[in-house]
């Protein structure tokens, strides 16, 4: 519940006055606790992500669990590449960004910010971190390895430098979120 409201605050803040941003956060706080903190995990490769949103979105599979049997593999060796809709997923991908950077100015809110690159590669350190800003005990809690697997593969990796290579082709540029927040076109990679 608190990711959908959190999310719904971000998607709508930048268009409230702001009493009413003020009163969801102080909802959120008499719900939660306060002082509410903020972890924003996000991806800076965004062509990665809208690639990879694309084939959930087309197999329904969201999530593949270490050692279950994959699902609907038919269903993705079918399906075929949308730059069409790549690329919208992407563009949502970066207004989804850019809303959560607005609420959080607008609201002085300092967000734990993580990159799921970073997250899958320092996975110990980064859960520990997140404990720590939580004001959790972080030095010595137990860390379960990841219940989950990475889903990409190397059709996404293709996927993704066709996707690159189209844009630059089509003058849409491909951007890619940088770790300060800022974005930065992204020449096609060969």
């Amino acid at each position: 519940m608190a990711t959908t409201l959190s999310w719904m605050i971000a998607a709508t803040s930048f268009k409230m006055d702001r009493p009413l941003a003020d009163l969801l956060q102080e909802l959120l706080a008499a719900g939660f606790g306060s002082p509410i903190k903020y972890v924003w995990l996000r991806r800076q490769n965004k062509v990665a992500q809208a690639v990879s949103f694309y084939r959930a979105e087309h197999t329904n599979v969201w999530q593949a669990f270490n050692g279950a049997k994959p699902k609907n593999t038919d269903i993705d060796q079918e399906l075929e590449f949308d730059f069409d809709e790549i690329h919208r997923i992407y563009t949502d991908l970066e207004v989804n960004d850019w809303k959560w950077k607005v609420y959080f100015r607008m609201n002085k809110i300092q967000p734990l910010m993580l990159f799921y690159e970073e997250f899958t590669q320092n996975y110990e350190v980064t859960i520990r971190g997140v404990l720590k800003f939580l004001g959790q005990l972080y030095e010595d809690a137990p860390v379960a390895p990841p219940a989950l697997e990475r889903q990409a593969n190397a059709r996404s990796k293709d996927w993704e430098e066709r996707y690159r290579t189209m844009a630059q082709e089509r003058g849409v540029g491909a951007m890619e979120s940088r770790p300060g927040g800022e974005t930065a076109v992204m020449e096609s990679r060969r």
